[in-house]
């Protein structure tokens, strides 16, 4: 399998789940890139961006996108004080998504939407959003 198809697998894997909350999924583009081929797309509802990426086999680092900015998969986890339940890893030396359980992929972001990042996403005013991210992204010098 390729990108193309992974990206898809896990596409179809998550829909259901994101569907329930308006999310609609749009493809943005295959390419190819100093690492390599690609492919990508996002999730999307009023409030939010998921974006999500692999190259060759490897996933990416998942993003979330509102109308300031954006922020990274393990950074919201970090700030909601989470991490112990976390099932979703990125290496930013590897520059590839792993688990620690043994899990798929998809399994491990499903497992991090529903339990910890949908219920903050879902609860929280956009503004809120907006505020952390930018905080957030502070910290690290962005």
């Amino acid at each position: 399998m390729n990108n193309k198809g992974y990206l898809e697998q896990t596409v179809q894997f998550l829909k259901p789940l994101l569907e329930k909350w308006q999310f609609k999924y749009k493809k943005e583009g295959d390419g190819i890139s100093s690492g390599g081929e690609f492919s990508n797309g996002f999730f999307e509802n009023e409030k939010i961006k998921i974006g999500l990426i692999y190259r060759g086999d490897k996933f990416g680092s998942v993003n979330y996108e509102t109308n300031y900015s954006n922020i990274s998969h393990d950074m919201i986890i970090k700030y909601l004080k989470k991490e112990y339940e976390q099932h979703l890893f990125y290496s930013e030396d590897k520059f590839d998504s792993f688990t620690k359980n043994n899990e798929t992929i998809e399994i491990a972001l499903f497992k991090d939407l529903e339990n910890i990042i949908m219920p903050y996403i879902l609860e929280t005013d956009i503004e809120e959003i907006n505020k952390m991210i930018k905080r957030e992204r502070k910290k690290i010098g962005l």
